[in-house]
């Protein structure tokens, strides 16, 4: 069934949220690190009103970003970084994975206005597909499919007894406006996007090391910027009849071919202000790679 609630209602939750205390059902460290994954940033869950909500807060409102509506976050743990060249290339080292780009033969480039198909481009390239220096290993991996995010998601919680995967598009934008400690901001941790984002006003058509740029409220780097990153759910159109648990949003039986990414990043079809904004939401073909789109974790609590 659709919930539809009145504006002046999700006005006043949204007012509550920005100020609401939460304590943490079990003891849990802020962050938690490993030799060989990622680190991770504790989110207290919390509800939130999910989409565009109005131009205050949110800027235009296109038609995949409405109906507004709240949505209960529970605890998790998420990437503070992009996953990088380096911890992608662990993955490979110890397993002998080839990612679609390779078995494939191909990746895409943006040129800045465009799309296009080149061979023999690979994970371990740049945005302009040329190999990437060692100086470059703690850049955000790119060329990857939704798939090969899956990939290594699996792999680490293999390796580690732990549950990591994607995280729901629901968890993703509620980290990004800063979860329980949100402030309200138009990208993630600021209303000035070079602050926090690598964009196609400064990034210079290329990616960067991530963590270079200020972090949200909770301690998280480049969610706004730098490269997009997949998240678990199915692309769907607009928000109605979208789940408010904060589950993925996944079609039953047959999934569809487009998977949401969400962020912006250092190239976009139209102003960054408008893509690297905490409400934007693109949808791609699963086996899509390119030279802006990667990934972070999202770990269950």
């Amino acid at each position: 069934m659709k919930l539809l609630l009145p504006l002046t209602l999700l006005l006043t939750l949204s007012a509550h949220i920005a100020n609401a205390q939460h304590e943490p059902q079990t003891m849990a460290a802020d962050t938690l690190r490993c030799d060989d994954c990622p680190e991770m940033v504790l989110v207290l869950g919390d509800t939130f009103v999910m989409g565009c909500l109005d131009s205050n807060r949110d800027g235009y409102c296109f038609d995949s970003q409405k109906p507004p509506h709240p949505v209960r976050v529970q605890d998790f743990y998420i990437g503070k970084y992009e996953v990088t060249v380096e911890e992608f290339s662990r993955f490979v080292d110890r397993t002998g994975y080839q990612t679609e780009a390779e078995t494939e033969g191909w990746s895409n480039l943006w040129t800045g206005t465009e799309w296009q198909k080149r061979d023999s481009i690979i994970w371990r390239d740049d945005a302009n597909g040329k190999r990437r220096p060692e100086t470059e290993r703690q850049h955000p991996v790119i060329h990857l499919s939704w798939h090969d995010a899956v990939a290594y998601c699996n792999w680490l919680s293999q390796e580690t007894g732990k549950k990591y995967r994607l995280p729901t598009e629901a968890e993703w934008e509620y980290a990004a406006r800063g979860g329980n400690k949100s402030q309200g901001y138009l990208y993630s941790g600021s209303n000035n996007l070079t602050d926090v984002a690598w964009s196609t006003e400064n990034a210079g058509n290329r990616t960067h090391r991530v963590g270079a740029k200020k972090a949200n409220e909770l301690g998280i780097h480049d969610m706004s910027g730098n490269v997009w990153e997949w998240v678990e759910d199915d692309w769907h159109d607009d928000f109605d009849d979208a789940p408010t648990d904060g589950q993925a949003w996944i079609d039953d039986g047959y999934r569809p071919l487009r998977r949401v990414r969400r962020g912006g990043g250092w190239g976009n079809h139209i102003s960054s202000g408008e893509y690297c904004r905490n409400v934007c939401r693109n949808g791609s073909p699963a086996a899509f790679r390119g030279s802006y789109v990667g990934f972070r974790l999202a770990l269950q609590f």
